[in-house]
């Protein structure tokens, strides 16, 4: 993707390795927050976070606003709050889950912010060593996670060659999927305002899911979700006027 291009600085790099534990904080808080609470109320709280970022640019880097965006982001937080179905099976809140919760917000939060703060620095240039440092922390941590969690619980053998294929191949494609995500989301924190970039990302990203899993996975959606991917495409044209 960078055509082997590798500018550097320390303050990439810095900047990276911050990126690359907070993206890792993000994905362990919100599944450890799943695995002890709501799924439902824990995505919308965690999603919720963009709203940091997205006034970000005109709190720190005097980025305009209109009265269109706040009414736009409103329409995505409710688009949020609504594309998200509760399950039979959720969990009830706790302390433990909460704090999770707000931990998950916090470092989701920390992506945006990081991402923005390189991209309008004098090294945005510097995309490469900025996510190559990130992913190379990020393989460090989930890695040590993987070996945390084999000596606790041990893993199970699968002796199906084929499906252990079948997992290798979803990884690869996670992992490409994951890296040209990256690479197209830091380059648009800097070229478009923090108020039209954040909530439109999060939003489509939502709404991308929630559409797949209608088409591809012939899941039903209910009345609540269909006002919910409405309130998503209202938003994403208010902020984009």
């Amino acid at each position: 993707l960078s055509g082997f291009h590798f500018p550097a600085s320390l303050f990439s790099g810095g900047l990276g390795l911050l990126f690359g534990v907070a993206v890792m904080g993000h994905i362990l808080a919100s599944s450890l927050a799943i695995r002890v609470g709501p799924w439902s109320y824990t995505t919308v709280l965690v999603a919720l976070a963009i709203v940091i970022p997205a006034f970000s640019g005109a709190v720190i880097w005097n980025e305009p606003l209109s009265p269109l965006d706040f009414v736009g982001l409103g329409f995505m937080i409710v688009c949020l709050v609504l594309s998200v179905q509760k399950k039979s099976d959720d969990k009830k809140g706790s302390v433990k889950w909460l704090l999770l919760c707000l931990l998950a917000m916090l470092c989701m939060a920390g992506v945006g912010l990081l991402q923005k703060t390189h991209q309008v620095s004098l090294h945005k240039e510097e995309v490469t060593t900025f996510l190559l440092v990130a992913f190379a922390v990020s393989f460090v941590c989930s890695l040590s996670l993987y070996f945390i969690g084999r000596a606790k619980g041990g893993r199970k053998q699968t002796q199906e060659k084929g499906r252990k294929g079948r997992l290798l191949l979803l990884l690869f494609a996670a992992g490409l999927a994951t890296a040209i995500n990256h690479s197209v989301n830091l380059y648009l924190s800097g070229a478009l305002e923090s108020v039209v970039f954040f909530p439109v990302m999060c939003g489509c990203e939502l709404i991308g899911v929630t559409l797949t899993s209608l088409l591809l996975f012939k899941e039903r959606l209910t009345l609540r979700q269909w006002l919910g991917l409405a309130a998503g495409g209202c938003a994403v044209l208010l902020l984009c006027i």
